[in-house]
């Protein structure tokens, strides 16, 4: 029986991926869960494993090669089956047959498009939801050997070095573009003891980290404030069930946001271990399908950087971000008391479209009482 492998989705925000490499040969043998390719995306790399045992017939993209979401990248079968042509050239041909009509294009990219000549089809997409851009159809038509314009000798003049968009870069810039134009957002600031918290990661350290106890308050707090866990689709806010927290990494490759799902059910022992994991296969660029899709809220830690405060944007598609300062001893007044504390900036950024200052407050709030308190998260 024949069995076709697909390239598949690991970020809503993805629609195509780079071949990095084949780990197999046509007319090798392969084990169901064995690693056939490498695959690089906007945000990572990973691997497209065999999704049955047989022999691998055919490969249908070579390497370098930038494949379109769910389509046929090779052909698993026994060594004797004859492996229809037509599978192959419906596979080749399905990526280049989409009309353009249903395609998300701006303006100025269909115009430029046009222009060109350029097969809007054909156009590697690195906007939000598989939007082409300006840049993109720039791509194209540089690929082609054109140039679109030179740019002036005055620019250029006292350039050091020029530094090409990684594919991770390029989704970084249009997703953070599409946010800060099209989501009018607000934010709140709120400073937090973290007495206890400091007691408790220091008591525990080797089963909780300072993460870990953000991530749960975060995701507790979402629980019963359900309005922050949502996402707006046209003229509807859907309330999400999961509580599934985005942690933004920061690796050589740009900025990656893999997700702890089910937040709110597990203990900040479980966090703590998990996050350590998908940390260290941010950085390597190794973090799987699941680990990398689902977010309905994102956390951005910038305090191990020695920043105070900041104002993150947020992550498109999501109501809220928090961006968490560094946490420094400051004076503080405790029960008439001028004490030393070690405290933290939490920076709220919302979405002023589903909801208002009130409830945003509430919900920044209830982190900072389950911080300051954090003796019910961590039992």
């Amino acid at each position: 029986m024949v069995y076709k492998v697909l390239l598949p989705r690991i970020d809503p925000a993805m629609d195509s991926g780079i071949i990095a490499e084949w780990a197999k040969k046509e007319g090798e043998p392969v084990k169901k869960g064995e690693r056939l390719a490498t695959v690089e995306s906007q945000k990572a790399v990973f691997d497209v494993e065999a999704s049955e045992s047989g022999v691998l017939r055919k490969i249908l993209y070579p390497v370098g090669s930038v494949v379109p979401i769910n389509e046929v990248i090779a052909i698993i079968g026994s060594q004797d089956e004859v492996i229809p042509e037509a599978e192959a050239v419906k596979s080749q041909e399905k990526a280049g047959s989409p009309e353009a009509e249903r395609l998300k294009v701006s303006p100025v990219a269909r115009k430029l498009a046009e222009e060109y000549g350029i097969d809007l089809a054909k156009v590697r997409r690195s906007g939000p939801e598989g939007r082409i851009t300006r840049e993109d159809i720039l791509n194209a038509v540089k690929g082609r050997g054109e140039e679109k314009e030179a740019p002036p000798a005055a620019h250029m003049r006292n350039v050091e070095e020029i530094i090409p968009l990684t594919s991770v870069r390029k989704t970084i810039a249009e997703r953070m573009t599409y946010s800060h134009t099209n989501i009018p957002t607000a934010t709140l600031m709120m400073k937090v003891d973290m007495s206890e918290g400091k007691k408790a990661v220091q008591r525990d350290k080797d089963t909780i980290s300072y993460t870990a106890l953000f991530v749960k308050a975060v995701a507790t707090a979402l629980k019963e404030n359900r309005i922050m866990n949502s996402t707006l689709e046209g003229d509807e806010i859907k309330i999400l069930k999961d509580v599934n927290i985005g942690i933004a990494v920061a690796t050589e490759r740009g900025l990656v946001v893999p997700v702890v799902n089910n937040a709110a059910e597990k203990s900040v022992q479980e966090i703590s271990q998990f996050t350590r994991g998908l940390v260290e296969k941010a950085q390597t660029g190794k973090l799987s399908f699941g680990e990398m899709s689902g977010g309905t809220f994102t956390i951005t830690n910038l305090g191990t950087f020695g920043v105070e405060a900041f104002m993150p944007l947020i992550n498109p598609k999501e109501t809220g971000i928090l961006g968490i300062g560094m946490i420094e001893d400051e004076p503080r007044v405790t029960n008439g008391q001028l004490t030393i504390r070690p405290t933290v900036t939490l920076t709220l950024t919302f979405d002023h479209r589903i909801v208002d200052g009130a409830p945003a407050a509430r919900f920044l709030s209830r982190i900072k009482e389950l911080l300051e308190s954090p003796a019910a998260l961590i039992s």
